[in-house]
């Protein structure tokens, strides 16, 4: 897992809610639990993209069928 650049930004933000109360502890398992998060949100949003990117990619396959189709009769018809 990459060292994700908002973590510390969102730490600051969780320790300025808590008024600055954050034990060490507390602030290294929260490190932990955010940078886990954002992984995950990370891969959910790529798997979510590669749907996308299938959901296309038969799209045009479906369309360059039609294309060669179309085109295949225009060539049958000039003959």
């Amino acid at each position: 897992m990459k060292n994700d650049s908002r973590v510390p930004v969102i730490l600051n933000e969780i320790n300025t809610a808590c008024n600055g109360d954050l034990k060490i502890v507390d602030q290294k398992r929260l490190e932990a639990g955010i940078a886990k998060g954002l992984h995950q949100l990370g891969q959910e949003d790529n798997q979510s993209l590669l749907k996308e990117i299938r959901q296309l990619e038969q799209q045009l396959i479906v369309i360059n069928q039609k294309v060669r189709d179309n085109l295949s009769c225009l060539r049958w018809k000039k003959k």
